[in-house]
C-alpha cells in the first residue's frame, strides 16, 4: 500500500486511491480484534471525506503527469493549463458535494495558484510562445475574454520579437541561440500505483479555440498573414498537434517567422524532461567507466537521444563508422562550434 510521504509529490493521492479501491479488505483487517487495529478504523463519514479528497487531489496528480511528459509539451502550454487548473478548482469551491473543509483547502490552494500565475507577467516568453503556437494564436485570449489592451500588448510583443530577427539567409539572430530538438516520449511517468481516468489536462491541447479560417498568403508581412488565419487543429483528434513539426512544414510560407517560432516553442514547459536527460549521465558514467572525457559523455548522451527520436538511423551510424579515424585523446577536449546542433 502506498504511504503518504511529505516530500513525495502526490503520495497522498496514491495512498487514498489505493485505500478506496481496496476499502473492503482494509475494513476487514481493521475489524480483526486480534490485530489490534480498531483504533485506525475509519467511520463512514471519514471514508466519504477520503473520497472527496481523492477527487480533488486527482487534479494535482493529472497536472504532475501532464507536465512530466516529454512529447508535444512546450512553454506555450503553461498559461492554458494554469487556466484549466484554476477552472477545475473554482468548480470544486462552488460545488455543494464537497465538505466545508475541502472548500477551505481549495480556496487556499487557489490563492497559491494565482500567486504563481502572476509570475508569468514577469516574462514575455509565455505570451509570445502562445501567439506563435498555431493552436492558439490570438483566439485563445479572445475566447477567454482577455481585455482588448492585453491582447494588443501580446500581439505587439510578438511583433517586436519578429522585427528583431533577420532573414533566414543570415546566420545571426538577436534572440536566443537557435537550437532545434524533438521532445522524446518517456513512459517513466505513465505508470501509477492506481489506474486513473484520462488526464484532464489533455483536453485543451486537442480542442479548437475558434473555427479554422482559411486565407491564402499574399505579399503581406509574414506575421500578418499568420494571424489572419484561424487556429490549427491536429488531423488526429486524439493527439495534440506537433507545433515544432508544423512550423517546419510551413517554413517556406513563413521563412522568418518559423525561425522565431521554433526558437520559442522549443522551450519546455517544465524542467522535468531536462532533469531526466541529465539523470542519464549516471548510466553513461558508471563505476566501471568513470574516466570518460567531458566531450565523450556529451556525445554519447546526444547521440542516444537522437537515435531514440529517429533523427539518426543505423544506416547513418554505419556510414559514419566507415569514415571514422582513431584519434589519440587530447587533453584540451576541444570540438568545433555547433557540433551538437541538429536541424529538423
Amino acid at each position: 500500500m502506498p504511504r503518504d510521504v511529505v516530500t513525495r509529490w502526490n503520495s497522498t493521492y496514491d495512498m487514498l486511491a489505493f485505500a478506496l479501491e481496496y476499502r473492503k479488505p482494509i475494513e476487514m483487517l481493521s475489524a480483526d480484534w486480534e490485530l489490534d487495529l480498531r483504533k485506525y478504523e475509519l467511520n463512514p463519514q471519514e471514508w466519504k471525506l477520503a473520497t472527496q479528497l481523492k477527487d480533488v487531489l486527482q487534479v494535482f496528480k493529472h497536472a504532475t503527469l501532464f507536465f512530466s511528459q516529454s512529447e508535444n509539451l512546450n512553454i506555450s502550454a503553461v498559461i492554458p493549463s494554469m487556466d484549466h487548473f484554476d477552472e477545475k478548482l473554482a468548480t470544486i469551491i462552488v460545488s455543494p458535494h464537497y465538505s466545508p473543509s475541502i472548500h477551505s483547502a481549495i480556496r487556499f490552494g487557489k490563492k497559491t495558484l494565482n500567486k504563481y500565475y502572476s509570475k508569468t507577467d514577469h516574462s514575455n516568453i509565455y505570451r509570445v510562445a502562445m501567439v506563435l503556437d498555431p493552436r492558439y494564436k490570438l483566439s485563445y485570449f479572445k475566447k477567454l475574454d482577455w481585455e482588448p489592451e492585453w491582447i494588443a500588448e501580446a500581439e505587439e510583443m510578438v511583433k517586436k520579437v519578429f522585427d528583431g530577427y533577420e532573414s533566414p539567409s543570415s546566420t545571426t539572430t538577436t534572440a536566443t541561440e537557435e537550437t532545434d530538438y524533438i521532445m522524446l516520449p518517456n513512459p517513466q511517468f505513465d505508470n501509477t500505483s492506481v489506474a486513473d481516468t484520462t488526464n484532464i489536462f489533455e483536453d485543451f491541447l486537442v480542442q479548437s479555440w475558434s473555427p479554422a479560417l482559411q486565407s491564402s498568403a499574399t505579399t503581406e508581412d509574414e506575421l500578418k498573414v499568420y494571424l489572419s488565419t484561424g487556429p490549427v487543429t491536429s488531423s488526429d483528434p486524439r493527439k495534440p498537434l506537433d507545433v515544432i513539426m508544423w512550423w517546419r512544414e510551413h517554413e517556406t510560407t513563413y521563412p522568418r517567422l518559423s525561425q522565431v517560432a521554433r526558437n520559442h516553442l522549443c522551450i519546455p514547459a517544465s524542467s522535468v524532461d531536462v532533469e531526466r536527460i541529465f539523470s542519464k549521465a549516471r548510466i553513461v558514467l558508471s563505476d566501471l567507466r568513470n574516466r570518460l572525457a567531458v566531450q565523450t559523455v556529451r556525445s554519447l548522451i546526444c547521440v542516444g537521444e537522437w537515435i531514440k527520436a529517429g533523427l539518426i538511423t543505423e544506416k547513418d551510424l554505419h556510414a559514419w563508422l566507415k569514415g571514422f579515424k582513431d584519434i589519440e585523446q587530447d587533453d584540451k577536449d576541444s570540438v568545433k562550434s555547433g557540433w551538437d546542433k541538429i536541424n529538423i
